[in-house]
């Protein structure tokens, strides 16, 4: 059961809201230099984290994080060895890879994002990093054309076709439901077919949709064929409700030819996966 040393409704704006970003992206990038600022981290918002997580989970972070892993996949030495045609990358927030695929020399990006919220500044990221070619489509992606909702949150990489389940709240209890909007949903196969995009342009797909990975996967059996390389997120608790499982995931990437080269499973029980084929 977790503490109540730092009560939860007490979470937003908290120095542990603050603390957890600097956690899970460091700014430094020597592994002894790193290790010793997460030891500080995690000594410096100890009575928040341990009010969220109980006193084990603070613990399993702790080591995880100061042992030297990270919260996500080294996204950039995992691209850096491939020559790609293309990424279709799904969930595109505000284009916060854009450098990376600038300095990759990855010829073109389909940056889809459900955000209208997001556009100018992903729009400003790819202008900024030279990335004129790349196409922006402010969607939401599933396995079906149609009506549907889309719950945002106060904090924009957190908003989902699926709403926040027990794992995320308690997690993250400073991420809240902001509103819930009505929107229009598209298939990956809809979308090429609008914006005249050809399959045979892109062997990579970055998935980042919160739950949704499957939903993705189910509606682009046009596109998925021409795609050599994922990168997806995968959750083993339920972060949000109805999201797809990593054991579901898994399973379909297997049957469709993939293996799973890396992963990433931070104590929160949410990360991300590297499969190719």
């Amino acid at each position: 059961m977790a503490s109540t040393f730092v009560s939860a409704n007490r979470a937003k704006g908290s120095l542990g809201e603050a603390i957890i970003y600097k956690v899970f992206y460091p700014s430094v990038e020597g592994a002894v230099a790193r290790r010793l600022l997460q030891l500080f981290y995690f000594a410096l918002a100890a009575p928040w984290f341990i009010a969220w997580w109980g006193l084990l989970r603070y613990a399993k972070m702790a080591y995880f994080f100061v042992s030297g892993n990270t919260f996500e996949l080294d996204y950039k030495s995992i691209l850096a060895p491939l020559s790609l045609k293309g990424v279709v990358h799904v969930g595109a927030n505000v284009g916060q890879e854009a450098a990376t695929y600038q300095e990759l020399k990855v010829p073109k990006v389909v940056w889809i994002e459900a955000q209208e919220d997001c556009r100018k500044p992903l729009e400003a990221a790819l202008q900024r990093h030279c990335r004129l070619e790349d196409v922006v489509a402010i969607t939401a992606i599933s396995s079906q054309a149609g009506p549907a909702k889309l719950f945002r949150t106060d904090n924009s990489i957190s908003t989902s076709l699926k709403p926040l389940g027990e794992g995320h709240k308690n997690y993250f209890p400073f991420i809240q439901q902001a509103e819930v909007q009505d929107i229009q949903t598209e298939t990956l196969n809809g979308l090429f077919q609008r914006l005249a995009l050809k399959p045979q342009d892109f062997d990579f797909m970055y998935l980042d949709v919160q739950g949704s990975e499957l939903d993705v996967l189910h509606g682009c059996e046009d596109v998925l064929p021409h795609i050599r390389y994922i990168m997806t997120e995968i959750s083993s608790e339920e972060h949000y409700k109805g999201g797809c499982t990593e054991k579901d995931l898994h399973a379909f990437l297997v049957r469709h030819g993939f293996t799973l080269l890396q992963r990433q499973m931070p104590p929160i029980g949410h990360g991300n996966a590297f499969y190719a084929r």
